[in-house]
């Protein structure tokens, strides 16, 4: 009996060994196949990064260009009846790109609105730096009476 579990053991042990080599060989079959994969990557990157040099050697020197000069925005409120809504703008933009983006959202045609700041009618070749608004201002719109 006793060799009967000598020998059960003996084969388990072997069944589990004979596995473990097989992970063992898959988990190599797996490191070989991301190494592979890895020298690829580095390949194809090198050979672009080649490509790229050489055709900017190749290509005439372009002058810079003029650094574009960066416009200051402002975020202006729109308070009409239901509440409020916000749009970003250029400071230096004139108010009827406001206006329009305004009139197109709330589907409304802009000859039945007037738009007022402080009280005083805000026309559409006004801009932000005009009327000297800062961010988060709000500009009142009143639908004109019939």
């Amino acid at each position: 009996m006793f060799v009967t579990l000598w020998l059960s053991s003996y084969s388990s042990s072997k069944s589990y060994l004979l596995l473990l080599k097989l992970k063992k060989q898959e988990l190599l079959s797996f490191t070989e196949s991301a190494k592979d994969i890895v020298q690829t990557i580095e390949e194809t990157v090198k050979r672009d990064l080649n490509t790229s040099l050489n055709s900017e050697f190749e290509s005439p020197v372009e002058k810079p260009s003029k650094p574009a000069v960066e416009r200051p925005k402002i975020v202006i409120s729109i308070q009409d009846k239901e509440g409020l809504k916000q749009f970003q703008t250029y400071k230096d933009d004139r108010f009827e790109r406001l206006f329009k983006m305004y009139v197109d959202k709330v589907k409304n045609k802009a000859e039945n609105l007037v738009f007022c700041f402080d009280g005083d009618k805000v026309g559409p070749t006004a801009t932000p730096i005009s009327l000297e608004l800062e961010d988060d201002d709000i500009i009142e719109v009143h639908v004109k009476s019939s």
